[in-house]
């Protein structure tokens, strides 16, 4: 059997085992139900909306397609059952949502020379934008009650913020105070030989001690893009020695291109690998439960890698290094074209709301996401308004799902192909 083609009709047993396949789950006898509950619960909801005589059947035949239904069957799921299941959107939000984003500024130091700027920047020039941290500690706690933790780094870097003397270690403890005890910071590279990297590490080492029950992860990027390998491997040393200090985990990300071979995932594997010993040289490393541990006297922190990511968008700098290059055509042959416009399913999904420096809410984490105008400002229009918004926006959103099914399930566009 090489597919399946879900109909209206039961799925046979060599059906269901072909699917099971496909999802490599190790718990067939539960997966097996589930697998026949969904089927059937999709055949229903189709026949709901009205569309099962331009929905006839769906092919399955890899675990992309599988992974492809299932996501269908989720928004078509909220998208139909919201009325039912909740009496408004505040209870729906406040269900699911999970993670903060905090873009505190758009500032990069290393952009501002051609010594240390990173060819694949996405978020390009600076506009020297830093959010104003009275208007972030105004915000009302309603709020900062949706959140279970708080992710701060996607733009810019972090250990630069300064709002009127109020720096990083401020926004951990304003998040701390309003409930919020688990966050991660994305950083840059760090440069020693600015003061500031060394005394905001101080604050961030004085933050932890004096909150020691809140989980701090710090995730760093090695990547092939930046002008000197060496003085950006200094950097990411540097970085690492210094988020030891006060992080309970660290994670570490290989980025790579298969645009070219220099900058493909395979060539910063192997550079990374050169590389790792000197990183790592002055720790102790062990396996507990959870994993790696580094240790280095009475401290012990959790070491993680990310699976490597072959995804850099044409976004920002790296658009102008690619066409300065003659690389667009290149770049599209290897990621693949993009449909648009996308069906966007951020607020059926609503686990991650960004707050930008100027205090505009975004849903969408993308790239794609992130040089999109916001539609609604958290420190103007306040809690009341980006609920509403939120709501407005959702009520589209779900309505879309259902009028658009079969260009969604036919994948004539899809669900979100933002970068």
């Amino acid at each position: 059997m090489k597919s399946v083609s879900i109909s209206y009709d039961e799925l046979s047993i060599p059906e269901i085992d072909f699917l099971l396949n496909l999802s490599q789950t190790t718990e067939r006898n539960t997966a097996r139900i589930q697998l026949n509950e969904l089927v059937s619960d999709f055949q229903h909801l189709v026949q709901e909306v009205g569309h099962r005589d331009n929905v006839p059947h769906i092919e399955i035949s890899t675990p992309a397609d599988l992974d492809h239904f299932i996501k269908v069957h989720w928004a078509l799921s909220i998208a139909k059952r919201f009325d039912t299941t909740f009496t408004d959107f505040e209870d729906f939000l406040k269900k699911d949502t999970r993670f903060l984003g905090l873009t505190l500024s758009d500032i990069c130091d290393k952009y501002q020379s051609l010594e240390t700027r990173c060819s694949h920047c996405a978020a390009g020039d600076s506009n020297g934008l830093v959010m104003n941290f009275n208007n972030l500690s105004s915000v009302q706690d309603e709020f900062f009650r949706l959140f279970h933790h708080a992710a701060i780094g996607r733009k810019g870097e972090p250990f630069l913020y300064n709002s009127e003397g109020k720096k990083i270690n401020d926004v951990a403890q304003l998040l701390v105070d309003r409930g919020i005890r688990d966050m991660s910071f994305y950083f840059g590279i760090f440069n020693r030989d600015i003061p500031g990297y060394t005394q905001v590490t101080d604050s961030m080492i004085s933050f932890k001690s004096v909150n020691q029950n809140v989980h701090i992860s710090s995730g760093l990027t090695y990547h092939p893009f930046a002008p000197h390998k060496q003085l950006f491997e200094d950097g990411f040393k540097y970085a690492l020695d210094s988020c030891f200090e006060f992080s309970d985990e660290i994670t570490i990300e290989l980025l790579g291109s298969d645009v070219t071979k220099q900058t493909s995932i395979e060539e910063v594997k192997k550079q990374f690998a050169g590389f790792e010993t000197r990183l790592l040289a002055d720790y102790d490393i062990g396996n507990e439960d959870d994993g790696l541990i580094l240790k280095k006297g009475p401290r012990k922190v959790q070491l993680k890698y990310k699976e490597p990511n072959s995804k850099v968008y044409d976004q920002g700098l790296y658009k102008k290094t690619l066409e300065s290059s003659g690389l667009l055509q290149k770049y599209s042959e290897v990621m693949g074209e993009k449909t648009y416009p996308p069906i966007c399913t951020s607020t059926l999904n609503h686990n991650f709301i960004v707050v930008e420096p100027d205090g505009g809410i975004k849903t969408c984490v993308s790239f794609d996401g992130m040089h999109t105008q916001a539609q609604v400002n958290l420190f103007k229009d306040g809690y009341s308004g980006v609920l509403e918004w939120l709501e407005n926006r959702f009520h589209q959103q779900r309505d879309e799902i259902i009028n658009r099914l079969p260009d969604i399930v036919y994948r004539r566009h899809s669900m979100c192909d933002c970068r």
